[in-house]
C-alpha cells in the first residue's frame, strides 16, 4: 500500500520577491487596433497585475495548509491530496475532481460545505504538486485508474461517491463505470462529450445540431486548446517565464466561461473586460 506522508505549502521568499519583480516590470500593451470580438484587454489585465501585486500571499498559504494535505507515490507519480475527514467516522466518502484552468484550490470552498462527507479533493498529475507521470501519456482511463487507487488502496475507502467537471467530467464517467463495486454514486454538473471517432453513431437530430454548434464554437474559441494540445512546451516557457502572460491566459478563459454579470467575475462591471460570444459549458 502507498505510503501517505503529510504536505505543507511553503513558497521561500525569495519566489516570492522574484514573482513581485517580475510583476512590477510588467509592460502593458494597447489594445490591437484590429482587436478579435474576444480575448483579454490591456486595462483589465493591468488592474489585475497591480492587484496580484498587491496580494497577500502568505495569507492565503495559511488558508490552504489548513486544509489537512497530503502525497503518496501511486505508480509512477507523487498525489498530492486535501483530505478532509467528517466527525461522523461513518460518513459517505466523495472524491472531488477539478477541471482546467482549475486546481484542487478551487474546489476548498466548496469542499468546506460537506461536513458530513470525508471529502477528498485531489491534484491531478503535473498539476498543483502532484508530478506528471513518468512514463506514458495522461490518458482519462489511466486518471480514472489513479483516482480509484488513491480512494480504495491509498484511504481504505471502499465505497464513495464522485464529481468531476470540465476535463474531469468523463474521468468521473470512467471511474463509475471501471470499478461499479466501489462506486456509489456519481455527482455531474455536466456529462462528457463524445470524441469526434463516436459522434457519426449520433442520430438524432438535437445530438447532431448541438455537436455541430460545439464545433463552430470551437473554431472560434478553441485554439487556447489546440496550442495546449500541440505546443505545450513552447506555451509553458512563455507562461511560466511571465506572471502576467500567465494571468492572461488563465484570467480570459474564466471570464469567459463564467455567468455572472456582463462575463465579469466579480459582476461589478457594465463591460465586460474580455468579449465573450457563449460559455463553453
Amino acid at each position: 500500500m502507498p505510503t501517505v506522508r503529510p504536505f505543507t505549502i511553503h513558497v521561500p521568499e525569495a519566489e516570492l520577491a522574484d514573482l513581485r519583480q517580475r510583476l512590477e516590470r510588467f509592460r502593458p500593451l494597447p489594445d490591437s487596433p484590429r482587436r478579435p470580438t474576444s480575448g483579454m484587454k490591456s486595462d483589465y489585465l493591468a488592474a489585475l497585475t497591480e492587484t496580484w501585486r498587491e496580494w497577500d500571499w502568505r495569507d492565503r498559504e495559511g488558508w490552504l495548509n489548513a486544509h489537512p494535505q497530503f502525497l503518496a507515490d501511486i505508480g509512477d507519480t507523487t498525489l498530492h491530496f486535501v483530505h478532509l475527514r467528517s466527525a461522523r467516522e461513518d460518513a459517505p466518502a466523495l472524491l472531488v475532481m477539478h477541471g482546467w484552468p482549475h486546481t484542487f484550490a478551487l474546489q476548498l470552498d466548496f469542499a468546506d460545505l460537506l461536513p458530513d462527507f470525508h471529502v477528498v479533493v485531489p491534484s491531478f498529475p503535473g498539476f498543483a504538486y502532484s508530478s506528471a507521470y513518468a512514463d506514458g501519456p495522461m490518458t482519462e482511463t489511466r486518471l480514472a485508474a489513479t483516482m480509484h487507487t488513491l480512494m480504495r488502496q491509498v484511504l481504505g475507502y471502499e465505497t464513495y461517491l464522485t464529481y468531476g467537471e470540465d476535463v474531469s467530467a468523463n474521468v468521473n464517467d470512467l471511474i463509475a463505470g471501471s470499478y461499479p463495486d466501489a462506486v456509489a454514486g456519481v455527482v455531474v454538473t455536466h456529462s462528457h462529450f463524445p470524441s469526434m471517432a463516436e459522434r457519426p453513431r449520433l442520430a438524432a437530430p438535437d445530438e447532431v445540431a448541438f455537436f455541430s454548434r460545439l464545433e463552430r464554437w470551437g473554431g472560434a474559441h478553441g485554439a487556447y486548446g489546440h496550442v495546449q494540445a500541440t505546443r505545450p512546451d513552447t506555451l509553458a516557457a512563455a507562461l511560466n517565464d511571465s506572471p502576467a502572460g500567465l494571468l492572461a491566459w488563465l484570467t480570459e478563459k474564466l471570464v469567459e466561461w463564467s455567468d455572472t454579470p456582463a462575463g465579469h467575475p466579480a459582476g461589478s462591471s457594465s463591460e465586460s473586460p474580455v468579449t465573450a460570444s457563449s460559455p463553453k459549458r
